[in-house]
């Protein structure tokens, strides 16, 4: 009879301890992994607020979820906890891959010599607050992807001599704040550009001078919209095709009152732009075509 007192007693400690621990009572937090693999002889490490990349090759491309808005990337708590303050790209890593750092708190990067493109989305949407003082783009690349910077702080950038192709949205401010953007006045795109996206420098509310070289045949749907300081747009190439919408500046029209949603955005051309190009040129045609001011390069 003793023996199965003292078992119901030992019976009944275990079930009180059980509900115990499922009322709520703190587990251990989750150590964040420091270091491992992201590419197939690709290596990363993090110490003291930066990560390094190193090895050799490509980095993996990650995704994010529309859902959630996690991602897979082996350093997800960090970024969940604001961790990651610096990244050093080594230089043997010649890609930086998709989603890799979107939304942490970056606010120095340093890519190594024979990076020759970065992702999709790489360092877009770094948290508020942070700002990248500086980026140097190193002349080993020519690819700029979708999204790459996008609604991220940059107040200086130093171009690579043979980039090619900059991706849609690429350096967009954020569209209803005033998160993010290029924070240049000037900007002289590298001779080998040839292709701008769309998006890819909407917003930027400190431009205000671009020139684009000869070698650029093509500028994307709202690539330079909402720029509401741009005064000088040069265009060198004759036959540059600039899509419908660019240059122009947004305004907003309510229908009823100013507190109500019920207005709708249209745009109207930049007033203070002039447009320099050559005579006869796809540059003259566009200005001419949007109400903008035209001065002939001679």
């Amino acid at each position: 009879m003793k023996k199965i007192k003292m078992f119901a007693k030992s019976i009944s400690l275990i079930l009180a301890l059980v509900i115990f621990l499922g009322s709520g009572f703190p587990a251990c937090a989750k150590t964040a992994v420091t270091s491992g693999k992201c590419g197939r002889k690709v290596y990363w490490e993090y110490k003291n607020g930066t990560i390094k990349i190193t090895g050799k090759g490509t980095m993996k491309n990650y995704k994010i979820s529309e859902v959630t808005e996690k991602g897979n990337r082996p350093w997800e708590q960090l970024i969940e906890e604001e961790q990651i303050r610096k990244v050093v790209v080594g230089d043997r890593i010649t890609t930086v891959g998709d989603y890799a750092f979107t939304g942490a708190n970056v606010s120095k990067i340093k890519l190594g010599k024979r990076v020759k493109s970065i992702g999709k989305k790489a360092f877009a949407y770094q948290q508020e607050g942070a700002v990248i003082e500086k980026l140097v783009l190193p002349n080993s690349i020519t690819t700029i992807k979708e999204g790459a910077f996008e609604e991220s702080c940059i107040c200086n950038i130093k171009w690579s001599k043979n980039l090619r192709v900059i991706g849609a949205y690429a350096f967009q401010k954020d569209w209803e704040s005033e998160e993010g953007g290029l924070q240049e006045e000037t900007i002289v795109f590298p001779s080998k550009v040839s292709s701008i996206g769309d998006c890819a420098f909407y917003g930027n509310s400190v431009l205000k001078n671009v020139t684009f070289g000869k070698n650029v045949k093509k500028i994307g749907d709202f690539a330079f919209d909402a720029c509401s300081k741009l005064r000088k747009a040069v265009i060198k190439n004759k036959k540059m095709k600039i899509e419908e919408n660019n240059f122009q500046l947004n305004e907003y029209e309510w229908e009823g009152e100013e507190d109500d949603n019920g207005g709708e955005y249209y745009t109207v051309p930049n007033p203070k732009l002039t447009i320099y190009g050559y005579r006869n040129s796809t540059a003259y045609k566009f200005a001419k075509y949007s109400g903008l001011k035209f001065k002939r390069i001679k």
